[in-house]
């Protein structure tokens, strides 16, 4: 006796049952059962390089079913499957680059076959840094300004949705805009008026990024001034600093030698010639004194949570004067909230909360607005002055 497939139905098919007879069949009907389809418990972010807990579930599982899960790219060790929830232990592979992988499940549960296949975003555990490259690398105080260009870490939005921002220890910088490569542009202009040679830190970030995407480099800004030294009355002098040379000049009778240099603030020591009728002599000299360690604040997220319980991460580039970083720094944050209202039922607003550092008699004020909601409210945003 064989069957045959007549038409099929929503939940089954009818067939045809050949007897000996020729030409005679009897139709029966059989039902066939549904597929379940596998949905994402929640909607979740794996990290690359990392052991995973992957959580779906399918309606109809039942208490005990029977589930294999393959993924596209690295490995699963355990398949744990009951009450309608499928929670899997996977490890990824290391990666660079923000990636996708598939994981097909098929099995059965109580009410039937199950199978589907899960896309989910895969990033790297830890970001590569911003690079941030500046045009001129080397500024001339008088000059017109330096082209910064950044380039985050690839991401899966559009470059229209990331919002990379830029602060400066020193003068003033521009809105980043998007030059449409995966690359930001921005300008930054120095104060009006500079009494030495320094260095600028320039620090990029994406706050709204859920891990740490920043980036940083200094700025040499190199400022004319008189650097005077006592040497032999009336000898001929000549300074040297890198690939610099200064001279020859020629001390006063009081032995005061004074040059005009614009001197690379990276460069705290040079060298020193002074020719006279008895003697041609060369040794090191100082070049800046008491300069101070140049510090700025990382952007932060202009919105924070006024919950005791969530922590913001504040993010500090300190610098010797030479450039180098800092390693024994100490410096004193200050957080203070100057006024507060509520604006809707359990929204708390904390307007110009800032937050004060303090290093070495220096000091640098972010301004934050505070906001605290509901997961399903919208929440408040507003662009906060830079200090």
């Amino acid at each position: 006796m064989k069957s045959r497939l007549l038409a099929p139905v929503l939940a089954g098919a009818f067939y045809c049952v050949v007897h000996a007879v020729p030409g005679l069949c009897t139709v029966a009907y059989a039902e066939q059962k549904t597929t379940q389809p596998v949905q994402l418990w929640s909607s979740q972010n794996l990290n690359g390089g990392q052991t995973n807990t992957v959580v779906f579930w399918s309606p109809g599982l039942g208490l005990e079913p029977k589930v294999r899960v393959k993924p596209t790219v690295g490995k699963v060790s355990e398949v744990v499957a009951s009450g309608d929830q499928i929670t899997v232990t996977w490890q990824a592979p290391s990666l660079d680059v923000p990636s996708r992988v598939h994981f097909q499940i098929k099995g059965k549960g109580e009410s039937g076959p199950v199978e589907g296949v899960v896309d989910m975003l895969l990033e790297p555990a830890v970001l590569p840094p911003v690079a941030i490259a500046l045009d001129p690398p080397v500024f001339n105080f008088g000059d017109a300004g330096v082209r910064v260009k950044i380039t985050p870490p690839h991401s899966t939005l559009e470059h229209t949705a990331r919002d990379l921002q830029l602060s400066a220890s020193l003068g003033t910088i521009s809105e980043p805009l998007s030059a449409g490569d995966g690359s930001w542009v921005a300008r930054w202009e120095p104060p009006a008026e500079m009494e030495g040679s320094t260095v600028v830190i320039i620090a990029a970030s994406e706050p709204g990024h859920q891990q740490d995407v920043m980036g940083w480099t200094v700025l040499p800004v190199q400022v004319k001034r008189e650097v005077s030294f006592q040497r032999a009355p009336n000898s001929q002098n000549i300074l040297r600093a890198g690939t610099q040379e200064w001279g020859p000049i020629q001390a006063d009778a009081s032995g005061t030698v004074t040059f005009t240099a614009a001197l690379d603030p990276r460069i705290g020591e040079g060298q020193l010639q002074t020719i006279s009728e008895t003697s041609n002599e060369t040794e090191s000299v100082e070049l800046f004194w008491e300069s101070p360690d140049v510090f700025t604040l990382v952007p932060a997220p202009e919105t924070a949570a006024a919950d005791p319980t969530q922590t913001l991460p504040i993010h500090m580039i300190i610098v010797e004067p030479n450039g180098q970083p800092k390693t024994d720094a100490s410096p004193e944050l200050v957080a203070s909230f100057i006024s507060q209202k509520v604006i809707l039922p359990n929204w708390v607003k904390a307007d110009c909360s800032s937050w004060l550092v303090k290093l070495g008699g220096s000091s640098c004020t972010r301004i934050l607005d505070d906001v605290v909601a509901p997961p399903s409210a919208p929440r408040a945003r507003r662009r906060a002055p830079r200090q």
